[in-house]
């Protein structure tokens, strides 16, 4: 599994517990990676879906994009 993987489902959870934790209910917020694992971004990055802003080998932020 490359490096930042484990990183971008950190970053992922983060996102998602910081920015959503008023909109959704906590058993929401948990069950959102529920069954998941670092593994789920494999494909989108190996096929360049999925873009990473890194300093210093740090996930700074990601975007996910569907080509037309």
């Amino acid at each position: 599994m490359p490096a930042p993987i484990p990183a971008l489902f950190d970053a992922h959870q983060d996102s998602v517990l910081s920015l959503a934790g008023t909109a959704y209910a906590a058993a929401q917020l948990q069950a959102w990676f529920e069954g998941r694992s670092p593994a789920i971004y494999e494909p989108e990055l190996s096929e360049g879906r999925i873009w990473l802003a890194e300093r210093a080998g740090r996930v700074l932020g990601f975007v996910g994009i569907e080509p037309l």
